[in-house]
């Protein structure tokens, strides 16, 4: 089995290529939920941030998001250190999930934003990235969220850029047409590896 990293920033069009998997019956990890998971109940990737950041971060057995991102917010090492928790326990949950479809799958799809990040991208057998138009992605967040085009320009400046994505990433998908054509594109994409697995 090979697993696939997919990354992007947010309104890129990652969800359309991993409908277009799906549609393949390609296995699809959406890491954001898988994190959601790991942190709104008691678990031992909550019970390593409350040792290395403090209880504070932890209220009612779920992180205390506003206490995280206060700690982390303008500190580098602790940055690294929650990108290091979470690549180590999200790994163990990508590796789990792997080992469960061995023999049933040829792929598995992460659903990484931040694959480089966390460093998931080293457990990655290649990585891919969506690109799009910056107008074209402030419409999206905007649409989707129900948020003004300041807010939805601040997210996108948070966080890496296309130019990062394209020169560390092993393929590119350009989205600069409608999502007709990008599932197009992705399935094109996707049945090429499936290929060259046979």
């Amino acid at each position: 089995m090979r697993i696939i990293g997919l990354t992007g920033r947010s309104g890129s069009g990652k969800s359309t290529v991993c409908e277009a998997a799906v549609k393949l019956n390609i296995p699809v990890m959406d890491c954001d939920r898988v994190y959601a998971e790991m942190t709104s109940h008691p678990t031992p990737f909550l019970e390593a941030i409350a040792e290395t950041f403090g209880t504070s971060c932890v209220r009612d057995g779920a992180l205390y998001r506003p206490a995280m991102r206060e700690i982390v917010f303008g500190s580098e090492e602790s940055r690294r250190k929650l990108n290091a928790l979470t690549a180590r326990y999200m790994g163990e949950s990508i590796k789990e999930m792997a080992s469960s479809l061995e023999g049933k799958s040829k792929l598995l799809l992460l659903d990484a934003p931040t694959l480089f990040d966390t460093g998931l991208d080293l457990l990655c057998d290649c990585t891919v990235c969506v690109v799009a138009p910056e107008k074209d992605c402030l419409a999206r967040i905007m649409l989707r969220d129900g948020i003004d085009e300041n807010a939805a320009a601040k997210r996108l400046a948070s966080q890496l850029p296309d130019a990062f994505f394209a020169s560390h990433c092993d393929y590119l998908i350009r989205n600069d047409g409608d999502m007709e054509t990008l599932q197009e594109t992705a399935k094109s994409f996707f049945t090429g590896l499936l290929c060259t697995e046979n």
